[in-house]
């Protein structure tokens, strides 16, 4: 197999382009940035249900500006953000609440029955209310909750 070799500065110059992009206020990455600090500093303080609404809201409107309420997906056409609300308590069960301490580079191998805990507690709560959750979904909760997987488009 033949390497090409990426010269370093193109890398940086690449890496730079996105993290300037992912650091000015208006993309649609400071909505995954503000779900993700919203979840974490709830973490911090301890969940207390008075916080559902608003963690709700974080995360339906970084679900939003990432794609995944869309033309006819049900979330869309029966729901409003409060169809959430009850899965923001769930998501800081005494298991789950694990992947708040997690490293996505160094800690994955050891968190992996956790995350797969936390991606069926996802599944279970939209297939009660008789949705049916993408992969694409939970991941992207995942991701915007925790940060602990990427988003599997």
């Amino acid at each position: 197999m033949k390497k090409y070799p990426i010269a370093q500065y193109k890398v940086k110059k690449v890496f730079k382009c996105f993290a300037d992009e992912c650091l000015a206020s208006s993309t649609r990455f400071k909505s995954w940035e503000d779900c993700y600090n919203a979840f974490a500093g709830v973490y911090k303080v301890g969940y207390k249900s008075a916080n559902s609404k608003i963690l709700a809201l974080h995360l339906v409107g970084y679900l939003a500006s990432w794609g995944m309420y869309r033309g006819s997906s049900k979330l869309l056409q029966e729901f409003d953000y409060l169809v959430h609300e009850k899965l923001t308590e769930q998501l800081f069960n005494n298991n789950n609440i694990k992947l708040f301490k997690l490293n996505p580079l160094t800690d994955c191998c050891e968190y992996r029955k956790v995350i797969v805990e936390a991606y069926n507690t996802i599944e279970k709560y939209y297939v009660s209310l008789g949705i049916k959750p993408s992969d694409t979904l939970i991941t992207k909760i995942l991701l915007g909750v925790y940060g602990c997987v990427p988003a599997y488009d």
